[in-house]
C-alpha cells in the first residue's frame, strides 16, 4: 500500500533508510556526560528546529539532524554526495505529497527524561505520531511509534523507530542501543489497526 511507502519516506528523512545490513559500525566512544540545563536546552532547540524543517517541507535539511554514523553509511551505501542525497529526498517528498496530505506530525520531546546508556551516551525516547490523508479516497492514516534522540559530538540527532527493519539497521550502526526498549509501532487506517 502506498501509505507504507510514504511512512518509509518519512523514515528516510529521519535518517535510516540505507544503512547496510552488511556494515557494522561501532558506536562512537562516549564519556559519561552530566545532564545539564544546557544539554536539555539544546535538545529543545534541536527538536524545535527539526520539526520546523518538517513543517516547512524542507526535507533535504533533515540530513542536518541525522546521526553522523547513519548519514555516513547512507552516503557510502548509495555512492552519492550529500548534495545528491538531499536533491533526491526533496524529489521524493514532492512525489509523496501528490498522493497524501500530512495533517500533523507530533514528537513529544518532554514525555520521557534524558537518560544515559551504560556507555554514558545520552538519549531520549520521543513518542511520535503522524496523521495523514490519502488524497485518492480521503482515508486517514495514523502512525504511532517512537523516535530516538541521540546526543553525540555535542549535538542532538533524531532517528525514527517505526519499523523492525529500520530498528535492525539502526542497531547495526549503534549496537549499544540494543538495550533500549522501544514500543511496537502501530498504524491505523480509518481507525482500524493494520499490520505493518
Amino acid at each position: 500500500m502506498r501509505s507504507f511507502l510514504i511512512l518509509g519516506l518519512i523514515a528516510i528523512s529521519l535518517g535510516f533508510s540505507a544503512c547496510s545490513d552488511s556494515e557494522v559500525s561501532p558506536t562512537p566512544n562516549v564519556n559519561v556526560i552530566e545532564i545539564t540545563e544546557e544539554i536539555t536546552g539544546s535538545f529543545d532547540q534541536r527538536l524545535s528546529g527539526f520539526l520546523s524543517v518538517l513543517d516547512k517541507g524542507e526535507i533535504s535539511r533533515t540530513t542536518d539532524y541525522m546521526p553522523p554514523v547513519v548519514l555516513k553509511s547512507l552516503l557510502k551505501e548509495n555512492k552519492v554526495s550529500r548534495d545528491a542525497l538531499e536533491t533526491q529526498l526533496d524529489a521524493l517528498w514532492v512525489q509523496t505529497l501528490e498522493t497524501v496530505e500530512i495533517d500533523s506530525m507530533k514528537m513529544d520531546g518532554q514525555f520521557n527524561k534524558i537518560v544515559p546508556l551504560p556507555t554514558g551516551q545520552l538519549y531520549r525516547i520521543i513518542p511520535t505520531e503522524i496523521k495523514m490523508r490519502l488524497k485518492a479516497n480521503d482515508s486517514e492514516i495514523v502512525s504511532s511509534s517512537e523516535s530516538l534522540a541521540i546526543f553525540e559530538d555535542g549535538d542532538w540527532y533524531f532517528v525514527r523507530l517505526d519499523d523492525a527493519n529500520l530498528i535492525k539497521m539502526f542497531h547495526k550502526s549503534y549496537p549499544d542501543f540494543k538495550v533500549v526498549e522501544i514500543m511496537t509501532p502501530t498504524m491505523k487506517i480509518d481507525g482500524q489497526e493494520v499490520a505493518q
